[in-house]
């Protein structure tokens, strides 16, 4: 996937700068996202409805377009970019430690290393000490995948026109959650992180960011449980139909909430690992999210499928399911989650605090 190579890159540019500066980085993380979610929008409504409504082929046509026009203009900028010589993997060595023993599972250091250095020890210990951060963000990432799944499944038993002559496809419902997280991060870096500063006298640190998607993407699953108890309600008043007769427009606050949720804690959890991580494995931080995210909608499948078999929640039609109580069980399973976030957030310890409180600070020119 070419991004993960584009971003992994770009952060290390020295850019007008010797060195660039941790603001200057979360703001970088920022801004690809931004860009990602906002191109997404673009192929979720405008390519869809070309393929729709004109043809599959003019379709693929502008996307291929857009990708010869994108490595056209690629290469015009390769003489600004900063070239460093690969120094081998240091994977050899976080192999090398661990079969030797070196480190406890804690992190404490069981042998000091006749063939690792003390360096590549202590980097080693980091990563471990970031693992458990990095784990609560599983179920984070499964309840994303079971809403998707779940509100296309609300989105066809419900009135999808916006117009006599316009139909919302089913699945097109999902760009309101990419919509809102392009939307916020627009204005964050000139606007809500200065807010934010001003009102608590300090920067936005990663943990708190993502402790804040935490707590938004609980809530969001909670708008979607009231949301679809509204829709049985309204569904056994219209006996014999499959379609309820309310507005699809009412999944937008749920989605809304997910999309605004996304965009704290996933540039917040790849600005974390990039400021925390080894300088060896800083480029990482962006295959730790895409990991993240592809295991996490296994999980979600793994979770409807078992909700399917062990429960009548999920029947072939939904107006005679329990939707709502799938949700349910993932607010709960959410506040657990961010609990044992919290837990691991207060006993981490940053290594480059100094960095922190520099983070997208507006004062830092």
């Amino acid at each position: 996937m070419q991004y993960q190579h584009w971003v992994v890159v770009v952060p290390d540019q020295p850019l007008r700068r010797p060195e660039p500066k941790p603001k200057d980085q979360g703001i970088f993380f920022n801004w690809f996202f931004f860009f990602w979610y906002s191109a997404s929008v673009v192929s979720s409504t405008a390519i869809v409805y070309i393929e729709d409504n004109v043809s599959w082929k003019a379709g693929f046509f502008i996307c291929v377009a857009s990708n010869v026009v994108a490595l056209l203009i690629f290469p015009m900028g390769s003489k600004f970019y900063a070239k460093f010589k690969p120094e081998g993997s240091p994977f050899i060595s976080l192999a090398r430690i661990i079969s030797e023993g070196d480190v406890k599972l804690d992190g404490s250091t069981t042998n000091q290393g006749r063939l690792c250095s003390v360096h590549e020890v202590e980097d080693f210990k980091i990563l471990i000490k970031i693992l458990p951060l990095w784990s609560t963000s599983f179920f984070l990432g499964t309840t994303i995948g079971v809403q998707a799944s779940l509100s296309i499944l609300q989105a066809l038993a419900m009135n999808r026109h916006i117009e006599p002559n316009f139909q919302i496809p089913a699945g097109s419902v999902l760009v309101f959650v990419l919509l809102s997280t392009a939307l916020f991060l627009a204005p964050f870096d000139k606007f809500l992180l200065p807010t934010w500063k001003n009102l608590t006298g300090k920067s936005l640190a990663p943990l708190q960011r993502i402790g804040i998607g935490h707590v938004l993407n609980f809530l969001s699953m909670g708008v979607s449980a009231l949301v679809e108890s509204k829709r049985l309600n309204v569904a056994k008043s219209n006996e014999g139909s499959n379609i309820v007769a309310m507005s699809v427009l009412w999944l937008v606050p749920q989605l809304a909430l997910n999309g605004i949720a996304e965009a704290f804690h996933f540039p917040g959890q790849v600005s974390l690992y990039y400021q925390e991580f080894p300088i060896t494995l800083k480029n990482m931080a962006i295959v730790m999210i895409s990991v993240l995210v592809g295991k996490s909608f296994y999980l979600a499948t793994a979770l409807i499928d078992v909700v399917r078999r062990t429960s009548t929640w999920l029947p072939g039609n939904i107006n005679n399911g329990r939707v709502d109580n799938v949700y349910w069980i993932l607010v709960i399973g959410g506040v657990v989650n961010f609990g044992y976030y919290v837990t691991c957030a207060w006993y981490y310890k940053y290594q480059n605090l100094k960095e922190v409180d520099h983070i997208d600070s507006p004062s830092d020119e």
